[in-house]
């Protein structure tokens, strides 16, 4: 496996010297203390008895290789299409297997530091996959890396980077760790690992695919499957680049049969998925293959994405979940039936989080994964991009015409769905336009209906109070008269007997008040 990481440093060739280098000497002399196995060699019999196993004894230690560049450093680290082979001189090559005692002994590691004078730094791995997977390897590369930040202190290196080896709690029930033994030993030939440069024709390109893509892709999915549940980041990724893929094939020129099956390859962390399960930073190599396939002419239709990123989704989740699939290897057994030139296969993952790997001079600008260009089928790389989290960086090498007909077809894609996003949102601005326009009309005229409402109330409320002000007035006048007349029969009682009484007075001595004319009489006066 070969990973180069370029990081921008404007540094001299003195400084480069005087102070890089002794750095990362000893910082990498400090974290191959923890990853001992690193500094080793895979031993392997040469008969058919024995197992492969990893050594390490006292003098063994990594090559590591300092080097000076004057290439062009900006054109190594743009997205546009590269010559492959350009990227070759950064990466050592591993030294060569030995024959000793009737074993193969291989290294397991090599390093290569570049500088680019007053532009920039590269450092080129290249592992043998054996010793561990992507995560092992990426551990060691942060550790080194934190070791060299900050003067070897050890204090900042985190749980997790300090490696995990204890095997004894791998349980294998079914025996799988012979059986795939004895069916690869005959196969297996440790003096080819030899870092080979690819065809001239082939370049390497690098995709960003931004959050809002993704969203957008996401999406686009969910309308048309809206029951699916395991729709990530990285499935819609890899289901959008192979479809894009199966399409660009036709500028071969090759006769394509449309109806042949199209195999995407991708590995999975195991590592909590055992009983009982590993830590993360359990060092070595715990992946299972997950294999899905369709036919190519499902993949070419319009819902061709959707399809990609169903079957994707659906068979990370269905493997992931079945203990005894992962616990037997039935992975190695479906790639037995996997035709490799028909497959999309996927080096690295998001989640290894490379981007992070710091020595001091800032995040990389740029990770190269060169396994890919000899892979067979296609091979694409998939990592953080270093300016966001969620950004996602598609690395793919393929030969220099079809390269040009995937980057049309990828950019038209997310393109058009980015026209069709911004045609929904000035459609619903015209809608929120029209609806705010609606609500104010709306407002106006409750409002106008409120104010006219109120007048009602004010103008009934006031010919009330007339009505009753009337009303009170027509009771007190009837009442007053009443008082009057009262008062006027008071007087006139009051008048009568006076008068009565005066006549009675004046008539008293005169006549008899008993006689009975008298009373007539006074009556009669009384009267008038």
């Amino acid at each position: 496996m070969q990973r180069i990481q370029f990081y921008k440093l404007p540094i001299s060739k003195p400084d480069f010297i005087q102070t890089i280098i002794p750095t990362l000497k000893n910082s990498l002399s400090l974290a191959l203390k923890h990853y001992i196995p690193l500094a080793g060699n895979v031993v392997c019999p040469l008969n058919s008895e024995g197992y492969p196993e990893l050594r390490y004894v006292t003098g063994d230690s990594v090559s590591v290789i300092f080097s000076e560049s004057n290439m062009d450093f900006n054109c190594l680290i743009g997205n546009h299409p590269r010559n492959a082979k350009d990227f070759y001189p950064f990466v050592p090559q591993i030294a060569e297997a030995k024959r000793a005692q009737g074993v193969v002994l291989a290294p397991l590691l090599a390093i290569k530091v570049t500088l680019f004078p007053s532009y920039g730094i590269s450092i080129g791995f290249t592992h043998h996959h054996v010793v561990g997977d992507g995560a092992s390897i990426a551990g060691f590369q942060k550790t080194w890396a934190l070791l060299n930040k900050f003067g070897g202190n050890e204090q900042f290196l985190a749980d997790g980077l300090i490696p995990f080896y204890d095997r004894s709690l791998i349980k294998d029930p079914h025996g799988q760790g012979v059986s795939i033994w004895d069916d690869m030993k005959h196969k297996l030939d440790m003096s080819t690992i030899i870092v080979t440069p690819p065809p001239p024709d082939k370049v390497r390109g690098t995709f960003i695919i931004g959050w809002d893509d993704i969203t957008r892709l996401k999406k686009l999915i969910l309308s048309r499957r809206s029951n699916l549940t395991h729709i990530t980041s990285f499935t819609v990724t890899c289901a959008y680049v192979w479809t894009c893929l199966i399409k660009s094939d036709v500028v071969t020129g090759e006769e394509i049969d449309e109806n042949r099956t199209e195999f995407f390859l991708c590995v999975a962390d195991c590592r909590s998925r055992l009983n009982p399960p590993l830590p993360q930073s359990y060092f070595g190599n715990c992946l299972v293959s997950v294999i899905t396939k369709a036919s190519r002419v499902n993949l070419t239709r319009k819902e061709g994405f959707t399809i990609a990123a169903e079957l994707i989704g659906e068979t990370i989740q269905k493997r992931m979940k079945d203990e005894e699939w992962i616990v037997k290897c039935e992975c190695i057994r479906e790639l037995r039936n996997v035709d490799l030139n028909l497959t999309l296969s996927v080096s690295g993952s998001p989640k290894l989080d490379l981007c992070a790997v710091d020595f001091g001079w800032g995040r990389p600008e740029k990770v190269e994964f060169l396994s890919i260009d000899n892979a067979k089928g296609v091979s694409m790389s998939v990592s953080k991009y270093k300016d966001s989290d969620k950004d996602l960086e598609v690395g793919l090498s393929l030969p220099k015409t079809q390269m040009s007909a995937f980057a049309a077809i990828f950019t038209h894609g997310l393109s058009f769905l980015a026209m069709k996003k911004d045609k929904e949102l000035k459609l619903r601005e015209v809608n929120e336009k029209k609806n705010k326009k609606l609500s104010t009309t709306r407002i106006l005229r409750e409002s106008t209906i409120r104010v006219i409402q109120k007048m009602r109330k004010s103008k009934a409320k006031e010919k009330n109070t007339r009505r009753s002000v009337k009303t009170t007035g027509r009771v007190r006048n009837k009442k007053e008269g009443q008082k009057v007349t009262e008062n006027r029969q008071e007087k006139q009682k009051d008048t009568q007997q006076n008068n009565y009484t005066k006549m009675k007075e004046q008539h008293q001595n005169v006549k008899d008040p008993n006689d009975k004319g008298f009373q007539r009489q006074l009556t009669h006066e009384t009267t008038k």
